[in-house]
Formats: C-alpha cells, sequence, structure tokens
C-alpha cells in the first residue's frame, strides 16, 4: 500500500500550506474583545487577501514528531498561488500552482501529476465555515507577538465541547494574515503547527510567477472532476463499495467535502470534515490495514477507515463511530423496507433461497441508489 501512503502524507501536506490555529491565557475580557477576536480570524478564513504574500514558512510534518517541512509561498490579493516544497530532501520539490482557473500539484519523488479545478472556481464556503467556528469555539485576544519582523495579535479559539483543543492563531493585524498556528494540550504546552520565517507583503506580484516549475520525465497524471451529485450505487460501482457517509456528526462537525479515487493504486473515498476551525480527513478503502500519525483506524463489513487529523485520539474514535453508526442505521433501515413491503418482519436467516437473496440485495440497492451523496470530487 506505498500508493496509499503517499496519497495520505501529500494530503496531510497540502492541508495547510494553503490555508491557517492559537496559545494559551487571556488578558481581554467583555463582548467587545470577543467580538473583535472573532471578527480578526474571520479575516483571514476569506479566499481573497487584503495584500500580496511572498514567505517562508514551516509546516508540521505528518510523518514526522517534531519535524517539519519549509514551505516557499507566494500568494496573490486574488487568491492565486504558488508554493514549493524546500526541505526536508525527501520532499523537495514538491510544488502546486493555483492560477484561478486550474490547481497543478507536482510530486517529482512519485511522478505525479494532479490536475484539477480551483478553488477559486468553487462556490465560497467562506461564510459557513465562519458560522461554524463561531458556533462551536468563543474567542479572546490572548497577547501579542513578533513573528518574522512582524507584530502579531494572538487570537485563543476556545472550543464550546471540553474534549476539542484550543486553537491560537497569531496574525499580523495590519495584514490581516496568520503567521503562526498552535494547538494547546491538555497539559497547557504548546504544538506549534504552522510557523513563519520569513514574510514581506508586495505590491505587484507578475503572473509569470503562477506557474509550473518543468515538469521532468514522463509522470503519471490524474485529473479529478468538478464536483457533482452521486448516488451510493453510483460510487460503488467507482470504488467497489458504498461509502459511509454519516448525516450528523457530533461536537459541532459537518462534512466540508467529498473526494473519489478510483484509480487502480488505491481505490478509496475521502472524507473532509471541519467544525470551522479543526479539520479531519475520514479514508475508506478495501485492502490492507494502513499505518499513520495522527490517526485512528476503524473496520464496517471489510470497509477500511482511517480518520488523519491533529485532534486527540478521543475525539477521532467519536467521529469515527458516527461513520460506523449511520452504516448500521441505513443497514437496518433498508431491511426494515424491505421487510414492511412484504407484510413480514424480515430478518437474513442462516439460508435463504438464491432468489429470496437476490429479491433483498435488489430491494436494498434501490434504497441506496434514491439516497444522494454530498457533492463530491471524482477522478477521470
Amino acid at each position: 500500500m506505498r500508493g496509499a501512503s503517499h496519497l495520505l502524507a501529500a494530503g496531510c501536506t497540502f492541508a495547510l500550506a494553503a490555508g491557517v490555529a492559537m496559545g494559551s491565557g487571556a488578558t481581554g475580557s467583555g463582548a467587545k474583545h470577543r467580538s473583535r477576536a472573532f471578527d480578526l480570524l474571520s479575516r483571514t478564513m476569506q479566499p481573497t487577501l487584503k495584500v500580496n504574500v511572498v514567505s517562508i514558512t514551516l509546516q508540521r510534518d505528518p510523518r514526522g514528531e517534531g519535524q517539519f517541512q519549509e514551505i516557499k509561498l507566494v500568494r496573490s490579493k486574488a487568491g492565486k498561488q504558488r508554493w514549493v516544497v524546500t526541505k526536508p530532501l525527501r520532499f523537495a520539490g514538491r510544488e502546486c500552482v493555483d492560477d484561478g482557473e486550474r490547481q497543478l500539484m507536482y510530486f517529482p519523488d512519485r511522478r505525479q501529476l494532479t490536475d484539477q479545478q480551483s478553488a477559486a472556481k468553487a462556490p465560497c464556503d467562506a461564510p459557513e465555515k465562519i458560522a461554524l467556528a463561531k458556533r462551536n469555539y468563543t474567542f479572546q485576544i490572548a497577547s501579542r507577538e513578533t513573528i518574522a519582523g512582524r507584530n502579531t495579535v494572538c487570537v485563543t479559539a476556545i472550543p464550546r465541547n471540553p474534549d476539542l483543543l484550543v486553537r491560537n492563531y497569531f496574525i499580523d493585524e495590519e495584514a490581516a494574515y496568520p503567521l503562526r498556528v498552535e494547538t494547546v494540550g491538555t497539559d497547557g504546552r504548546a504544538n506549534v503547527m504552522f510557523d513563519t520565517k520569513f514574510i514581506e507583503y508586495p505590491a505587484k506580484l507578475p503572473n509569470s510567477v503562477f506557474k509550473l516549475s518543468a515538469v521532468l520525465g514522463n509522470v503519471h497524471k490524474i485529473t479529478y472532476n468538478p464536483p457533482e451529485t452521486m448516488s451510493r450505487i453510483k460510487a460503488r460501482a467507482m470504488v467497489g463499495f458504498v461509502p459511509l457517509i454519516p448525516n450528523g456528526l457530533p461536537m459541532g462537525f459537518k462534512v466540508q467535502e467529498l473526494q473519489y479515487n478510483p484509480g487502480s493504486e488505491w481505490k478509496s473515498v475521502m472524507v473532509r470534515l471541519t467544525d470551522g476551525l479543526a479539520r479531519a480527513t475520514v479514508y475508506q478503502w478495501k485492502g490492507q490495514d494502513i499505518e499513520f500519525p495522527d490517526s485512528t483506524p476503524g473496520e464496517y463489513n471489510g470497509i477500511k477507515l482511517l480518520i488523519v487529523s491533529d485532534l486527540g485520539p478521543k475525539v477521532r474514535q467519536k467521529l469515527l463511530q458516527t461513520f460506523v453508526s449511520q452504516a448500521t442505521s441505513d443497514e437496518a433501515k433498508a431491511l426494515r423496507i424491505y421487510g414492511s413491503r412484504h407484510r413480514s418482519e424480515w430478518d437474513l436467516p442462516i439460508y435463504m433461497e438464491p432468489r429470496r437473496i437476490g429479491e433483498a440485495l435488489s430491494e436494498i440497492d434501490r434504497f441506496f441508489e434514491s439516497t444522494a451523496l454530498p457533492r463530491a470530487n471524482t477522478e477521470s
């Protein structure tokens, strides 16, 4: 499952490079301070920026505890961006370019190029994430600190659910841009997820900046199609199983995005979750188990599940269990529908005639086929 672990690592690498979270302690109080803290953080969640950005950042390496990837980032006010991994050596040269039309990601170590629609083309989900964050956290101004020569304000996001982590966002107030993100453990220690070594805000950026470097040799190209509504049956035909998608999640989380990977390297489904600030991805596939840092495994009827997130084990387990519980409920509902239509209480006996098994499965398939999944990106 070498391909699977590579895809997992790549997904975690890309999660923070284009995005943005904060320390302990609080000095401000009152509605005015809370409102100012929330307003400052929400400004960083918009798809467009107040300034152009050129920076060198450190992002926690998901494959190595306490290790970081160094990333050079260029981002325009309009949201165009290009970033390149410069360290560690095993990831050096990994690159992403989003010119507002297409987003290209190049993995020289895997000889792979992914091509998908730019995030700028998708409906803006910032208002929904901001509303989620406001519902799930309270905010306060905690402190001020100088980072990469810039004055920052630390906004602390305190979760309403005690199982979630406090998050600290160090924001350049003048530029409304995050320079450091921390989570705070139950022991009070801050864990840096994202930090800035160097940053400047140039008045202009040439369009030539947003071009992919030369791709050397032959590469495997994967193209992801725009999101589409998909039935469970169509999804099963694509990846070999009916994905597990809960109707509701605990602790204020929601399904943000689905992505299907029907390629021969690793047929899988990726379900991305968020509570407005924290994020998690639930991978689903059939095959060998996969080990990955900051993850919790699960299984349902031969479908392997792995939730990957900086959330603690207890929270990951709660979220994962919802997927399994919902699947059990859906299956029971399908069986009840079959039984009611045949005017009998129906359970799967130890032995059934082949004709009745076929009848039952067809009935259950029709139930699932009529139930659409959320919109999802698919690979071609």
